[in-house]
């Protein structure tokens, strides 16, 4: 017969001064540079390929500050290992946002976890959040992609790491519309799922599921209501369902429409 091990009931507790804080706040800190170099070292021959990795790399612009660590600019690395070697690049993603603020030297856009300095005034009635492109990358036919919620996929030129520009599928999802970053790829036909969100009103919600073929060409489009508003973020996908996770939720309208508080807590979740 198996024993079961006893547990201590004793209580262990961690104090900040445990925590490795230096490390913690590097992941707040401005990358300063693009670069491209070899790394030190060998890798086993039998290691080929390049790993991306995308997620937020700038967290000021001129003398602005970015607030959360979310709403930093998107920056993309690349580890390439080829005949033992291994070389590193990083680039920023030049979306639209990035662009236009850089070139100004001032925050423009609202974003979602935090609100442009200069209270209201700088806040009210920018409805159109930024698209970051910070929060996801994909390599999928020949194309490298990264993504964010509140805007179409942008399309990277995978050698250098240059933008090119929002990608629409040729044309099967709208310039000015949503994807959310977390399609899926769908292992027995090779299609590309994904979908986007929108909303007439605070009572309801629209969901379109489209899948895309290894040729970009629109493979199917469905469109369903949600008869409550919510936040779809993710999803997973079967041979014969597409399955989400829908938490009902109230949506402040009023606070959005005047700034007075930031995207992410205008949502109130009702878990049931």
């Amino acid at each position: 017969m198996k024993k079961i091990s006893s547990i201590s009931s004793q209580k262990s507790f961690v104090t900040m001064q445990d925590w490795d804080t230096t490390a913690w706040k590097s992941n707040y800190e401005s990358c300063q540079k693009e670069i491209c170099e070899s790394l030190v070292g060998s890798v086993p021959l039998d290691i080929e390929g390049t790993f991306f990795t995308n997620g937020p790399g700038k967290f000021e612009i001129g003398k602005d500050k970015i607030d959360h660590p979310y709403d930093g600019f998107g920056m993309v690395n690349a580890f390439t290992i080829e005949s033992g070697t291994a070389i590193f690049r990083n680039r920023f993603i030049n979306c639209d946002a990035y662009s236009k603020e850089s070139r100004s030297k001032t925050l423009l856009f609202r974003r979602t976890f935090s609100n442009n300095g200069g209270g209201l005034f700088s806040n009210v009635i920018k409805l159109k959040r930024k698209n970051l492109s910070n929060q996801n990358i994909i390599h999928y036919s020949d194309r490298l992609l990264t993504f964010h919620d509140s805007g179409i996929p942008y399309r990277l030129e995978g050698d250098s790491l240059r933008t090119y520009d929002s990608y629409t599928f040729k044309g099967n999802v709208k310039k000015d519309s949503n994807f959310q970053p977390y399609p899926k790829i769908d292992p027995s036909s090779g299609n590309l799922i994904g979908f986007s969100t929108t909303y007439k009103n605070t009572k309801s919600t629209n969901i379109q599921i489209i899948e895309i073929n290894q040729n970009i060409t629109l493979e199917s489009s469905k469109e369903f209501e949600v008869p409550f508003f919510t936040l779809f973020y993710d999803f997973t996908i079967t041979e014969n369902f597409y399955i989400f996770h829908a938490t009902p939720a109230n949506f402040d309208s009023l606070a959005y429409t005047l700034g007075s508080k930031v995207s992410f807590r205008i949502f109130e979740i009702n878990c049931y």
